[in-house]
């Protein structure tokens, strides 16, 4: 969350009434397109009554009053709550914003969708998707960094690659897209799980860094766990990680494995360019990222 901004610049109230995340990733897809440095945002969450909504709104008027040039963004949908957010807004001279209505009256319009009674929350409600992502993420959990081979069959996609590539975090950012993903390292003189050579139903995508990235990376992670850089350490040897990168790219194209570079990407990037590859694979439809979150691929084919 943004949460400091440049000096003078008003703050910007989000209002939810859920967990905030969406009028959150709203705002923030929205700040990263100006050049100047961020506003400073205040999240207020689970706002679902007009008594809620005036509390807020009286904190909000109050912080308005000593930081010129702040304004509402909301992400409300129960009209009564609405209004109070709306009047409040107006008697503070706060300037506001829907986020939701202009995309959700488009849809309406355009699509013909007739509207339902407005529930708080409705996203977050218990589907059967939100539960194909609970059973995504204990996937994820007991078949990172190798564990579990003997189920790892079950995987949607299997990430491989050499260490600090970003295999786990991008494992789970996939299941909380209901993606089920296994991460298996590839470690120099260690066999791979026979899953992965054996099985041409199954997907696996290659995750790859520069040696000198990698190198970096290794030896900030290094630091930060207080170990030592040792001499003739293969971990932070720049020759030995050279040969290391080498070889598993050698392994990836010999098995024809999409190969995906990792070096300065983003995790959502990351995790955008395998659920592309997922999706040309699967007949099934697969959880997409989000339009914020979308990329697309540069590298499914092996690295140049």
């Amino acid at each position: 969350m943004i949460n400091q901004g440049a000096k003078g610049v008003g703050t910007i109230h989000l209002i939810s009434d859920s967990t905030g995340e969406t009028v959150n990733a709203m705002a923030e897809a929205c700040l990263a397109q100006f050049q100047n440095k961020p506003p400073p945002i205040r999240v207020w969450r689970l706002v679902r009554t007009p008594e809620r909504a005036s509390q807020v709104m009286a904190q909000v008027a109050l912080a308005a009053a000593q930081d010129p040039n702040s304004l509402v963004v909301y992400s409300i949908v129960i009209p009564e709550v609405q209004t109070v957010v709306e009047v409040q807004a107006a008697m503070a001279n706060i300037p506001t914003h829907h986020a939701l209505s202009p995309l959700s009256d488009f849809l309406g319009r355009h699509l013909n969708l007739a509207p339902r009674h407005p529930t708080a929350g409705k996203q977050h409600a218990l589907t059967e998707a939100y539960f194909m992502r609970v059973a995504a993420i204990e996937f994820a959990l007991k078949h990172d960094d190798g564990m579990a081979p003997d189920t790892l069959h079950q995987a949607d996609v299997v990430l491989v690659g050499v260490s600090r590539c970003a295999k786990t975090p991008t494992s789970l950012y996939l299941a909380n897209q209901g993606v089920k993903a296994g991460n298996v390292p590839i470690v120099p003189g260690l066999p791979l799980p026979p899953v992965l050579m054996d099985n041409k139903d199954l997907l696996v995508v290659a995750l790859t860094q520069d040696a000198n990235n990698l190198l970096t990376i290794r030896r900030k992670r290094l630091a930060f766990l207080g170990g030592v850089e040792q001499d003739g350490s293969s971990y932070v040897d720049p020759v030995m990680v050279r040969e290391e990168v080498t070889a598993a790219i050698q392994l990836y194209r010999q098995q024809g494995w999409p190969i995906i570079d990792s070096a300065q990407k983003s995790v959502e990037e990351v995790a955008a360019e395998v659920q592309e590859i997922l999706a040309s694979r699967l007949p099934r439809p697969v959880p997409r990222p989000s339009a914020s979150h979308a990329s697309h691929p540069s590298t499914t084919g092996g690295m140049p």
